[in-house]
């Protein structure tokens, strides 16, 4: 019986590659950042992103902070 690979995808060996790297370059143990990550590392993109997704399905967007509700 013959098994067939599929080759591994180059963007996911380039992901660990970098965690790697920086594994190795700090010498501290892996940390998973979360899921929410970058769209706190970059706020003004994330806005900028999501309004051109509401625009294009037809909508207007007017974006304002939320008051802390500490």
């Amino acid at each position: 019986m013959e098994l067939k690979h599929r080759p591994a995808s180059p963007a996911g060996a380039a992901s660990l590659a970098t965690v790697v790297y920086h594994v190795l370059r700090r010498g501290e143990p892996y940390r998973e950042l979360g899921s929410q990550h970058f769209d706190h590392a970059d706020t003004a993109r994330t806005l900028r992103k999501l309004t051109r997704r509401i625009e294009a399905l037809g909508y207007a967007a007017a974006l304002e902070p939320v008051p802390d509700a500490s």
